[in-house]
């Protein structure tokens, strides 16, 4: 049960909103399956949580980040005098990933479990691929923007930052020693190319200041010898997403088309 929650969870909470860009005629309410899977997810493990006593092993840290989310969320409402709609809306969109969080303390994961998870969410990301293509070439031709360019996710900024994650655990795979340079950069060049399709600038400061971290915080375990290699990994990609955007949209600016 503990793996396909989680399954169902990620699979339908990252393409749900593919289903109102592919076909725009169905109702917007159809979001609203997300949200009953995640309130059957949070009595499921909230129950859990109280069953097996594991709530003391939550972290302080999710209590402070909880916290500090709760604090910025009331200050914004009250600065902004917000409406109680508009309130209930922002509630219900920012708030309804949190017991995700609370998953790994309810139900005992193995490490068999947690790389099928990530293989799932890479599956996942990959199959943006085909759709941010057939987006940007086939549906939305003739807009010279990259905001339409949404994959399954609903929204460019999603799509660029979710790439970014990917790339990145690619990069501490790398680091770890499970793959190689040349299947880490072949990875990499597939992973950025929905977000260069979506012109999302934020991509290469998102990857540079993550890298900088990952790097940062393993290099007792890496090493010089292994760091260096690692730094070079960026060139191809950078390569690669400043070619997708300077071929179609720096085209733009003189009233040309793709090719």
């Amino acid at each position: 049960m503990r793996n396909i929650l989680a399954m169902t969870l990620m699979l339908v909470a990252m393409t749900i909103d593919s289903v109102n860009e592919l076909f725009p005629t169905v109702p917007r309410q159809i979001n609203y399956v997300v949200d009953a899977l995640i309130a059957l997810l949070t009595v499921v493990v909230v129950v859990r949580l109280i069953v097996r006593r594991t709530w003391t092993l939550i972290p302080a840290k999710y209590m402070v980040v909880l916290a500090l989310f709760v604090y910025l969320t009331i200050s914004g409402l009250l600065l902004n005098d917000v409406s109680g709609d508009i309130t209930i809306a922002g509630i219900r969109m920012y708030f309804r990933y949190v017991p995700v969080f609370l998953i790994p303390f309810a139900f005992e994961y193995s490490d068999e479990d947690r790389a099928s998870h990530m293989r799932t969410i890479f599956w996942l990301m990959l199959a943006q691929l085909p759709v941010t293509i057939y987006q940007r070439f086939v549906a939305y031709s003739g807009i010279f923007t990259g905001d339409r360019i949404v994959g399954m996710y609903g929204s460019s900024t999603t799509v660029s930052l979710l790439a970014c994650i990917g790339i990145l655990f690619v990069l501490l795979a790398y680091l770890r020693n499970r793959i190689g340079a040349g299947r880490a950069i072949l990875v990499t060049l597939l992973l950025l190319i929905p977000p260069s399709l979506a012109e999302t600038k934020v991509t290469p400061i998102a990857l540079s200041l993550g890298a900088a971290v990952i790097i940062w915080l393993n290099r007792d375990k890496i090493g010089f010898r292994r760091m260096m290699p690692a730094l070079r990994l960026r060139q191809p990609g950078f390569v690669r997403f400043h070619g997708f955007y300077s071929l179609l949209y720096k085209r733009v600016k003189t009233g040309s088309r793709y090719f």
